[in-house]
């Protein structure tokens, strides 16, 4: 019979846990292995450190009951997605052990009825520290720091389906997006802006959880990490939704690189087409406060020797007349612009009614 080894536990700087190798080691490859080469011997005896266990020295308690209890561990949507992290960063499917206490596989089942779950079992059902009138982390932001966008994807399309504060969800996505991205690669960057652009546009079905300034800002670094396609258009549908909010600081975007032209004008015109696309849908006074943003953009726009009369033709044009009372900034705004010399003519180029 194997005698029984002490190991020395530091998690994370905070606390220090005496446990088994031997039974730990039994469940967990990466203990094995690590084992295996004999090493971490310290004046005789076993330590290792962990800098970055997963949910701290509660999640360290939680495996090793799982380890000594040979297996048997309650999975429930309080447990679930630290153990499934657990089971990852561990890997706690050693060969030695059996079929039924792979601890990853079983939670992947179990996460596979989260549809079946009742609503008390999600985190935001006490979120009573998200104001309305500020940003404020809810105490259970960090709680699901450590989830990858993959499972946090999972879990927050479970809760847009129970209905639970979208204004909190939202609160939480943008926090996610800005803390998992400092110290990433570029590619692991964009991925996680992708996949935070792709639940916010799930969240914010009443167009009142994200403010027009955020999306603008996701816009701009998204542009910069290159974004798909897809993600830009979703963003640029989901800034058109609310543009009567914008300012016109918002839409002072750079061009693309290797363009002359200072501001993104077609980035612009794409968002104003996503605000029309509602039609006759639009109030007045939205459509009103859009005309006079946009009066304040061309204004902006027409100084720059570089913008081409088709590109200022259709920036001009593109709202109906019924969004102005007066057109006097818009006149100000065309005089400007042929009065910037620019090659031939420009206003024998311009069919502006």
């Amino acid at each position: 019979m194997e005698m029984c080894c002490i190991l020395e536990v530091d998690v994370n700087g905070l606390e220090t846990f005496l446990v088994d190798k031997n039974i730990m080691a039994s469940f967990s490859s990466r203990l094995d292995r690590l084992f295996g080469k004999k090493s971490g011997v310290v004046n005789g005896k076993l330590k290792v450190i962990f800098h970055d266990f997963p949910g701290g020295s509660e999640g360290f308690e939680l495996m090793s009951r799982f380890c000594y209890s040979n297996g048997k561990v309650e999975i429930n949507p309080h447990s679930i997605v630290l153990l499934n992290h657990e089971a990852r960063f561990m890997e706690l499917y050693c060969n030695k052990a059996a079929s039924n206490q792979n601890l990853e596989e079983r939670t992947e089942n179990s996460f596979k009825g989260i549809d079946y779950w009742s609503c008390s079992c999600y985190p935001c059902s006490s979120i009573d520290s998200v104001k309305s009138n500020g940003f404020h982390m809810a105490w259970w932001f960090e709680d699901l720091m450590f989830l990858e966008i993959d499972w946090l994807d999972k879990i927050v399309r479970a809760m847009v389906s129970k209905e639970h504060d979208h204004f909190a969800t939202s609160r939480f996505l943008l926090y996610y997006q800005k803390s998992k991205s400092i110290g990433a690669m570029v590619i692991e960057k964009c991925r996680i802006l992708e996949g935070s652009i792709n639940l916010l546009s799930l969240v914010d079905r009443d167009l009142s959880t994200i403010s027009c300034k955020c999306l603008f800002e996701l816009l701009c670094l998204g542009l910069r990490c290159s974004i798909s396609i897809g993600h830009k258009e979703l963003l640029e549908s989901l800034i058109g939704s609310r543009f009567d909010q914008a300012m016109v600081d918002h839409l002072l975007i750079q061009s693309p690189w290797g363009k002359k032209y200072a501001y993104d004008v077609y980035l612009i015109i794409r968002i104003i087409k996503a605000f029309l696309h509602k039609g006759d849908e639009l109030p007045v006074g939205q459509l009103k406060k859009v005309g006079h943003l946009i009066d304040s953009y061309i204004g902006e726009v027409a100084a720059d020797l570089h913008v081409k009369p088709m590109m200022f033709e259709e920036l001009v044009s593109i709202l109906p007349e019924a969004v102005r009372d007066s057109h006097d900034s818009q006149y100000r705004a065309i005089y400007i612009y042929v009065e910037v010399p620019y090659l031939d003519s420009k206003f024998s180029k311009l069919h502006i009614e």
